[in-house]
């Protein structure tokens, strides 16, 4: 009896250590990765994916494909190298490994589902009954720029508590289904605190608009907050179109919404945060591109983790587009930062290819 329960206590004693170093590698892992660190990350998530790990899957699912350019590491790696550690084996150059998770199935559906036109809205709003709230918002994200919402779900969309960065968006659907001047007052009502929002708005239902002409100001600096500097539309003058990116860049730096990015440069260029803020907005093509910067998963690694890691920082330097830069500096070289575009330039080795010589001496790059 004695000798049985001994066995017994080895064999569990055997089966926790197992389970204690299963924990340790994903709590490694995870590290590694928000620490930017992916020599170590990768090859283990793969590991712990392959072993069965349904974290590990979940996390190479997301990571395989998340939007911007790649860490030096993994440029480093060739298309079928890259794919053997971020995908499940399957094929040329395999399969997500989001679809070999079983016991975390929903989660995995409703996060496949980003990319999934057909069930991409019942999928952001399991996203958000998941606890996905990031990656919630990515999906609703592509209907507020899109427009498009499946006519089913208009009628009880409105009962969903949706998150405050989607404000624009409840407003828009209620403008859909009910009277368009009462959600409008709603949304004026909110200006004081929530300017970003209700400026966003406007631009989503400019076309339902029938008197353009008292809120022309209102849309034209709806524009601006959307989609960053740009060029005077016909009939505006360089100086009231910079009227408005000026005021565009003071709502910026107070809206919620936008406190992730002024973090990041307030950290990478501590003295000019708001002409840092300012190239980094117009790189990441507006509100848009900042809002598609998450959390892989929030049930596995908080957004509050994420944010404040080193990961969150290069994942935005390698989402701005470097190949805007050579254009901003031929055309408005006074929209340009140089703190945050050489930031963006060493980000990834494939930016270089954008930038001559000129480019680089305007940035004090030899």
């Amino acid at each position: 009896m004695k000798s049985t329960i001994a066995i017994l206590v080895f064999l569990f004693g055997i089966v926790f250590a197992s389970l204690s170093r299963a924990d340790d590698d994903i709590s490694i892992a995870i590290d590694a990765w928000l620490d930017d660190n992916d020599q170590v990350a990768i090859p283990l998530l793969s590991k712990l994916a392959n072993a069965g790990d349904e974290e590990a899957m979940i996390l190479l699912g997301q990571i395989a494909r998340r939007p911007g350019e790649f860490s030096p590491f993994m440029h480093s790696l060739s298309k079928k190298e890259r794919s053997s550690l971020i995908k499940a084996s399957k094929g040329l150059f395999g399969e997500s490994w989001l679809k070999r998770v079983d016991a975390k199935k929903e989660l995995a559906g409703a996060l496949l589902s980003i990319d999934d036109v057909p069930n991409r809205f019942a999928g952001a709003l399991l996203l958000l009954e998941l606890g996905e709230r990031g990656q919630a918002i990515r999906s609703f994200r592509r209907f507020e720029v899109s427009g498009v919402i499946p006519e089913h779900y208009l009628n009880s969309i409105e009962a969903v508590d949706f998150p405050k960065e989607l404000d624009a968006f409840k407003w828009y659907v209620a403008t859909i289904t009910g009277d368009p001047n009462r959600v409008l007052k709603e949304a004026l009502a909110d200006m004081a605190d929530s300017p970003l929002s209700t400026y966003r708005y406007f631009g989503y239902i400019s076309h339902l608009l029938t008197n353009k002409g008292q809120y022309e100001k209102d849309l034209k600096l709806a524009r601006t907050l959307l989609n960053g500097d740009s060029y005077p539309r016909s009939g505006e003058t360089w100086s009231e179109m910079n009227s408005f990116s000026d005021k565009a860049y003071e709502i910026y730096k107070t809206a919620p919404e936008l406190k992730p990015i002024v973090n990041v440069c307030a950290k990478m260029c501590p003295s000019e945060v708001n002409a840092c803020m300012r190239t980094g907005y117009n790189l990441l093509g507006g509100y848009a591109g900042i809002m598609d910067i998450q959390s892989p998963s929030e049930t596995i690694i908080s957004s509050e983790k994420y944010f404040e890691s080193k990961r969150f920082s290069v994942d935005m330097l390698r989402r701005m587009n470097a190949e805007q830069i050579p254009f901003w500096i031929n055309n408005r070289p006074s929209v340009v930062n140089k703190c945050i575009a050489r930031k963006v330039y060493f980000s990834s080795p494939r930016t270089h290819r954008s930038f001559d010589k000129k480019h680089r001496s305007f940035l004090g790059i030899l």
